[in-house]
């Protein structure tokens, strides 16, 4: 069994050293894709809620506006109606 002491020479610091830089710079690149990928991850959240607001809306205009014209219609084949039952009674 060995019981002495071990040394590191100038070489071995500075392989140490640049591993070191190395794993340093590595953990830093994976924090900046987390980073990113949160970033798209809540553009992409926000997108949807925006999409979701606006399909919404699209429907409630949807449901108003054929209301709206369908009531026109109703009206307007009454009017024609009268109209159409005023001329005959006209010429009988």
């Amino acid at each position: 069994m060995y019981t002495g002491s071990y040394r590191i020479t100038e070489a071995g610091i500075r392989a140490l050293r640049a591993e070191e830089e190395c794993l340093k710079e590595k953990d830093k690149q994976k924090a900046d894709e987390e980073t990113s990928k949160r970033e798209e991850r809540s553009y992409l959240d926000q997108r949807t809620k925006k999409q979701f607001r606006h399909d919404w809306r699209v429907a409630a205009f949807e449901v108003f506006g054929g209301f709206v014209i369908g009531a026109i219609a109703d009206h307007f084949f009454d009017i024609v109606s009268y109209c159409s039952g005023f001329l005959g009674s006209l010429f009988k």
